[in-house]
């Protein structure tokens, strides 16, 4: 078997993404629901939303092809 043309690798780091995020979630005839669950996902949160700075992403990367090659 031939090896991949590439990986299409995504996630979300904590509270990045909740329940009715505009960027879509769920079925849009769920909206008002998932906005009420969004503010409860908000006020819930443990800690603060994690958004990677460059050079984390950087790492990230780093390690993502040190894996690939390992």
């Amino acid at each position: 078997m031939s090896e991949p043309l590439a990986f299409f690798l995504t996630w979300m780091t904590y509270g990045t993404w909740l329940p009715g995020d505009e960027r879509g979630w769920g079925d849009d005839r769920l909206r008002r629901a998932a906005l009420a669950l969004r503010r409860v996902a908000e006020v819930t949160l443990s800690q603060s939303s994690v958004v990677l700075m460059k050079t984390q992403q950087s790492i990230v990367v780093q390690s993502v092809r040190e894996s690939k090659d390992g």
